[in-house]
């Protein structure tokens, strides 16, 4: 069935994604990772909350590019300002960790909230692993200390 997917690329998003999948993944092709980036740069400008996540994962970790945190963080950023919950959950990584933008806990904390909100189950999980003490000490005004 890929040769027959490959042909028809062109006409559809969700191929696309799923190629770059496949190609990512060595799934019913050869693994090959730049084949994968290819794919997904293709989906973005069809629709770019899916492959933005991907693509930013690639960016990330360099997987088939080379790594490029800030583009990874534009990437999140994207995926996060059209409402996806995966998007918002990993900008709050990147704001945590400082993947491509400097560290801010508090805006991290306030990002993961909002995943939650959505629904991201890694975002609640999240929230529960942090010291939230150190985090909401962020927020306190310096005449309530």
């Amino acid at each position: 069935p890929l040769p027959i997917l490959h042909e028809t690329v062109a006409h559809s998003f969700w191929e696309r994604l799923y190629l770059g999948k496949c190609y990512e993944e060595g799934t019913g092709v050869s693994k090959d990772e730049k084949e994968a980036v290819k794919y997904y740069e293709r989906g973005l400008h069809v629709n770019p909350l899916l492959c933005a996540q991907s693509l930013a994962q690639c960016y990330e970790k360099g997987i088939g590019v080379e790594c490029n945190k800030e583009k990874a963080f534009q990437l999140f950023k994207c995926a996060s300002d059209l409402g996806d919950e995966d998007g918002v959950f990993h900008l709050g990584r990147c704001y945590e960790n400082g993947i491509g933008v400097e560290v801010d806990k508090a805006k991290a904390l306030e990002l993961y909230c909002h995943a939650s909100k959505l629904g991201s189950k890694e975002a609640k999980e999240r929230l529960k692993s942090l010291d939230c003490n150190d985090l909401f000490s962020k927020f306190q005004s310096p005449s309530l200390s």
